[in-house]
């Protein structure tokens, strides 16, 4: 990860000479910042055990190393990221209440977030002269949404079902708040970097808008165009389990199910495979003409792991910095998807089988979020990078003729903008890669077994006394055991 060297022919920055004794002190303290910057491990170093220990399944632990992580980092800029962490392996490890103390944690931090803008001020300095991984992690809408729709199915396993609504309820409005949310940041981020930069800076909106800039992200997240993408900030899982829930209910009454035919309705609009989604809306009407339920059994199968981040370098043309444009280096985050994981789950009953289909992928889901984020991300880092860019000039024409401690405080400003020329590679690690569902008619029996092409052995289940059962099984990679609770809706 290195930047490149920019000459710049004309510049309104002016700087005084230094002397030898100043000369070497100032070195000294670009050296030491440069090692403090390139000391801070990322957080897939940071986190690199958690992954280990995920891939293979040891969700107990998984759970151990997020929370040790969690309560070292309370006050740090990764905290909500780490109670994520934490939230997901608990609830793989069946701790479903201590769950949702760590998903309602990160709640209350995210809208701390959203509520005091003055928490943003030092550390949008901070990452004016380093990267963005000075930012404190605020959640994507992707983020929030899961952390609720987790709380109310860890909710529903516990039983509690009126606060498993509540959290239905907050994820139907992140989903709500998340488009406008995302045009303001948009248009936040490009005034803070016009400002951060200044007079001698550069034109953020010619910069952004540059052809040639254009043409290199074009060409670099060309693979995210083959995705199949939902509406904006929606995800199909949780607006799935909104209409489920307000089916399988029985004290739902005609507002209630009207509900939940608009959750399905706009489900089948997002899906592929909709036979599943069509019979439960045939349900509502049973219903709403006076039927009751019919004995019936969902499987909701999550699979595989989520999407993480690559650094790529991308070339900056720096508008307004003279009349000879010139270009540097920057980190700009990429997508990396995860494969290995288990295509699909079959249910086996003593009246046949069943195949599971895709609900929702986290895949689409976090690769369209993140194609909406990257206009905030490119006027954030060309602040980052235009700010420390025009400071290595003014250091260069303040030491051209000072010699040796010349020379060191120009390597030091050298070796500080490689090391902080990091993208933010953070996110959610622990996240699925996607989620799939069939249903049918409960089985005289009460048995299921379910199994997945890869998967060492089948699992039996023996379905409990309820008219609506839900049951839940998790699969983090391919081959690893499989995991499996249930929950009753009537």
């Amino acid at each position: 990860m290195g930047s490149d060297s920019v000459h710049f022919r004309k510049s309104g920055v002016t700087a005084s000479r230094f002397g030898p004794v100043a000369a070497r002190g100032i070195a000294f303290a670009l050296f030491v910042l440069s090692l403090l910057a390139g000391g801070c491990a990322s957080y897939s170093r940071q986190s690199s055990s958690l992954n280990s220990a995920w891939e293979s399944a040891n969700v107990d632990r998984a759970a151990r190393i997020a929370t040790s992580a969690a309560e070292r980092k309370r006050g740090s800029r990764d905290r909500v990221l780490w109670l994520l962490e934490q939230g997901a392996a608990l609830r793989a490890a069946g701790e479903f209440e201590e769950s949702n103390r760590a998903f309602e944690d990160a709640a209350v931090r995210i809208s701390e977030y959203e509520e005091r803008a003055q928490v943003r001020v030092g550390v949008a300095a901070a990452a004016a002269v380093t990267n963005l991984n000075a930012l404190p992690y605020e959640g994507y809408a992707y983020d929030r949404i899961m952390l609720h729709t987790y709380k109310a199915l860890n909710y529903l396993a516990l039983g509690e079902p009126e606060n498993a609504r509540v959290e239905l309820n907050r994820a139907y409005q992140r989903q709500q708040d998340a488009v406008q949310r995302n045009a303001r940041r948009i248009e936040q981020a490009r005034e803070e970097a016009g400002e951060q930069v200044g007079d001698d800076g550069i034109d953020v909106n010619r910069t952004i808008s540059d052809t040639s800039l254009q043409r290199q992200l074009d060409e670099r997240y060309a693979h995210l165009q083959d995705l199949a993408y939902y509406a904006d900030y929606v995800n199909p899982l949780a607006v799935y389990l909104d209409g489920l829930y307000f089916l399988g209910h029985p004290w739902s009454d005609a507002s209630d199910l009207e509900r939940a035919r608009v959750s399905l309705e706009r489900v089948a609009g997002m899906i592929r495979d909709t036979d599943y989604i069509r019979e439960d809306i045939d349900r509502i009407h049973d219903r709403l003409q006076g039927g009751r339920m019919s004995p019936t059994t969902y499987v909701l199968f999550e699979t595989g792991r989520g999407p993480t981040r690559d650094e790529v370098r991308i070339d900056l043309p720096l508008w307004g910095f003279s009349r000879d444009v010139p270009y540097i280096g920057a980190a700009f985050p990429d997508m990396r998807f995860r494969a290995r994981h288990e295509p699909r789950l079959t249910v086996l009953t003593n009246e046949g089988n069943h195949q599971t289909v895709r609900l929702a992928s986290m895949d689409s889901i976090v690769a369209q979020e993140f194609r909406n984020e990257m206009p905030v991300v490119i006027a954030k880092t060309l602040a980052a990078t235009a700010t420390k860019a025009t400071a290595q000039y003014a250091l260069t024409e303040a030491t051209k003729d000072a010699g040796f401690a010349g020379a060191l405080i120009r390597v030091g400003g050298i070796v500080y903008q490689i090391a902080t020329n990091q993208a933010d590679l953070r996110s959610w690690h622990t996240l699925p890669k996607e989620f799939q569902l069939c249903s049918f008619a409960t089985p005289e029996n009460r048995r299921i077994t379910v199994s997945t092409p890869y998967s060492a052995r089948n699992i039996e289940v023996e379905l409990g006394e309820g008219i609506v059962n839900v049951v839940y099984v998790k699969s983090i990679s391919r081959g690893t055991p499989l995991i499996v609770n249930q929950f009753t809706l009537q």
